[in-house]
């Protein structure tokens, strides 16, 4: 019943409450933050001292190429946004962007239109807002991946953040006089921004100084019967709250139902090899799960997954699109480097593309064959 209520509140159009948001910014933290929030100490839960000697949190740098070498995009593509990584200052912004943009432009022969294209992508990464362009944009861009149904309250947001002048002046009679709306509507935004967006600068989150573990949310691995199992890490036992352990269960319930569904487009027999872990769109699972894609959207943010010894971001499995072109090649590319698939017929290829969901003719992988270079 928990689920089917949840369901009914995420309809378009949804009312923002204080309870909304409270329980919307539950379910899109890290576990590891969650756990900092509500244990006190790592050592409160009795599954952390096995939980974290899987891995060090990674360096901004690191974390970023590692999700660029998983994109559905062109090779090219790949190494101008690995070529900006660079570019990033201390913040983790591109807060002088004349001098990136002139950088790429002249190392690269792109359009301005094209610059902009891999700038979006970009900030699209772990952890959000990284790659903007000032703290406005910082804040901005965290309240579009939101995906809010509500884009009247989005855009109130969004105009709220455009005058931090009076936020921080406290003048909030002024600025709700200044976009035409109640005080409440302000202050209901502010509690919005305050509570459900990251304020810590990307730069500062992954100082290489800071003691921050990586703390999956639940291992997918192969079971006893030969199938993919989801086994949950996450575990509320702890919190005295009866309220928020209630909502922490219920992200851990959906959580899992989204990783179910995930493996059921994995191929048993390739599931070890991290390059044929076949992702699916975030709008896939909403419509399979009943769920409205912001609430997805939220749910799959900052969390991590153990796959084969590995914590991979769920982002990387579940991502906002995928076009079925750039799925295909990269699917043939890595198929294609094992010598004895390589060596398989037109047909049996056929047969292992048709495993991941993708339908695609013999001619055509004939045609791969040829183009890419194994």
């Amino acid at each position: 019943m928990a689920i089917r209520r949840l369901r009914l509140t995420l309809k378009p159009k949804l009312k923002i409450t204080r309870r909304y948001i409270e329980k919307l910014g539950r379910f899109s933290a890290s576990y590891s933050d969650v756990l900092n929030k509500y244990s006190g100490s790592y050592g409160a839960t009795e599954l952390n001292e096995q939980l974290l000697v899987y891995e060090k949190e990674k360096s901004l740098d690191t974390q970023l190429l590692e999700q660029i070498s998983r994109l559905y995009v062109p090779a090219q593509d790949k190494e101008i946004l690995k070529f900006m990584v660079d570019l990033l200052d201390e913040k983790g912004f591109f807060s002088d962007w004349a001098d990136v943009k002139e950088k790429v432009l002249r190392k690269y022969k792109l359009s301005t239109y094209k610059l902009q294209q891999l700038l979006d992508i970009f900030q699209a990464l772990e952890p959000e807002g990284v790659g903007a362009r000032s703290v406005s944009e910082y804040l901005i861009i965290q309240i579009k991946q939101h995906h809010l149904e509500d884009e009247d309250f989005k855009g109130l947001l969004i105009k709220i953040l455009a005058h931090e002048d009076l936020i921080v002046n406290a003048q909030f009679g002024a600025l709700a006089e200044l976009l035409g709306v109640s005080r409440q509507e302000v202050e209901k935004g502010l509690l919005f921004i305050r509570q459900n967006l990251v304020h810590q600068l990307p730069g500062e989150i992954y100082k290489r100084d800071k003691n921050q573990f990586i703390v999956p949310s639940a291992e997918i691995k192969i079971g006893k019967d030969n199938k993919l199992e989801v086994v949950m890490m996450e575990n509320y036992d702890y919190i005295a709250d009866l309220y928020i352990q209630r909502d922490m269960n219920e992200r851990k319930k959906l959580l899992k139902q989204l990783l179910e569904l995930f493996c059921e487009y994995q191929d048993i027999g390739m599931f070890k090899s991290m390059s044929f872990l076949r992702p699916l769109t975030q709008k896939e699972i909403a419509d399979r799960l009943g769920l409205s894609y912001s609430f997805v959207s939220r749910l799959v943010n900052r969390k991590y997954v153990l796959i084969n010894s590995k914590n991979i971001l769920l982002k990387n499995l579940l991502q906002n699109r995928i076009k079925n072109s750039q799925l295909t090649g990269y699917f043939l590319k890595n198929i294609l480097q094992d010598p004895n698939i390589r060596g398989k017929s037109d047909a049996q290829v056929k047969e292992l593309l048709q495993a991941y969901n993708i339908k695609i003719s013999r001619r055509l992988v004939n045609y791969y064959k040829h183009k890419i270079k194994t």
